[in-house]
């Protein structure tokens, strides 16, 4: 490629910066599904509220990204990260200090708009900053950065909440936000080739990215499997507190977050140097498994229930990176943000679809059986993708 962006060359300090930056700003994101709902219940709201508040802020995202996602192609990635790190930085504060749940419900509604700016610009920024060669541990390295996530948050956060109480939890929420908007000011952030060369996402460009089979199949693994893991992190931490004896939460996600690392990396390193498709099928069966050993909680012993979050992570981080990979060298140069925009709504759509209806479910039936039907059901995502690619 012969224009400005893929050009130029970016120093290990700007690369390592957009990551810190990311993972800033991920701390907030992945702590939004996973803790904000402890707070809906400390305020009072049931099951279905936890939920609703949930698929609120995913769907929202979907909606926004419509018009949000292809800006990062349009108008270069900075804006969109800029905006999108403020957002985060501001929404924790209005979520802490809403007098009810509909106030708490529009400052997620703003938290969304965060996501569909923040999330497809980074993605596409990384891709843009290193080498083809590279791109695919680039992605990988990203998806593992956004995996540690729950590593450190879980702990930071689950500290701040039980010593300090949820005040501190969403000031510190806020402050790593403005921390990672802060340090992107140091670096230069690429344009992208479609603001190089003067163009615009059309609607006719969105739809052709559809109508490619490799993209098209991944977007529905991501969907699915995002459905899932959104049942899996809303719900966790709450089932939990049902359990008599069991792990804690905290070493839980730190465990989690350690598997996600490392499935992650060694699958953005296997990706492609095998045939991607031919990976969607182990890592799904891993997924589920330890989705229903989850369910067996009273039948396993602490040794084989230590295993659950070490397969959940890894096939689900692992399918991430995998879809991810796929999506960068799939899409077109032009495009890339536009088609990361649409992976991203892809995880939305799957949280928003799996933390709603499991959260009905939730509130007629016991956790443990539906978390083993969650797991059978999950086999069947490799036939799905494979009918999408052809």
């Amino acid at each position: 490629m012969n224009n400005k962006t893929e050009n130029l060359v970016y120093s290990k300090r700007e690369i390592i910066t957009i990551y810190t930056s990311s993972f800033m700003i991920l701390i907030n994101l992945m702590l939004s599904l996973t803790l904000f709902p402890l707070y809906v219940k400390y305020r009072g709201g049931s099951d279905f509220i936890v939920g609703l508040q949930t698929g609120i802020f995913t769907l929202a995202s979907v909606v926004f990204r419509l018009y949000f996602g292809p800006l990062a192609d349009s108008m270069g990635r900075r804006f969109p990260l800029l905006l999108g790190s403020f957002i985060f930085a501001t929404a924790p504060i209005m979520v802490w200090l809403s007098p009810n749940f509909f106030i708490m419900s529009l400052a997620r509604l703003y938290q969304a708009i965060g996501m569909a700016t923040f999330l497809s610009a980074v993605g596409a920024s990384i891709s843009d900053m290193v080498s083809v060669k590279k791109r695919s541990s680039a992605i990988g390295l990203y998806r593992a950065m956004a995996a540690s996530t729950f590593l450190v948050g879980s702990y930071i956060g689950f500290y701040l909440i039980n010593n300090y109480g949820f005040p501190s939890f969403f000031i510190a929420l806020a402050g790593s936000s403005i921390f990672g908007m802060l340090i992107l000011f140091t670096i230069r952030i690429p344009e992208g080739e479609m603001k190089t060369s003067g163009g615009s996402v059309k609607p006719g460009d969105l739809l052709a990215l559809i109508k490619n089979k490799d993209l098209r199949a991944c977007y529905t693994g991501i969907i699915l499997s995002a459905a899932s893991s959104a049942a899996l992190l809303t719900y966790i931490a709450v089932y939990f507190m049902t359990l008599k004896n069991s792990i804690s939460t905290p070493l839980f996600f730190s465990i989690y977050g350690i598997s996600g690392i490392i499935g992650s990396t060694f699958i953005g390193y296997l990706s492609g140097r095998i045939k991607r498709i031919n990976l969607v099928l182990p890592l799904t069966l891993i997924f589920g498994t330890g989705l229903i050993i989850l369910g067996l909680n009273r039948f396993a012993g602490t040794a084989v229930f230590l295993a659950v979050p070490v397969l959940i992570a890894f096939g689900y981080s692992g399918s991430i990176t995998n879809y991810s990979t796929w999506i960068v060298d799939s899409a077109p140069g032009n495009l890339r943000a536009s088609a990361l925009s649409f992976q991203e709504s892809s995880m939305d759509i799957g949280t928003t679809l799996g933390s709603f209806f499991f959260g009905i479910l939730a509130a007629n039936f016991y956790y443990a059986p539906l978390f083993i039907g969650l797991g059978l059901l999950t086999f069947s995502f490799p036939l799905a993708v494979k009918i999408a690619w052809r």
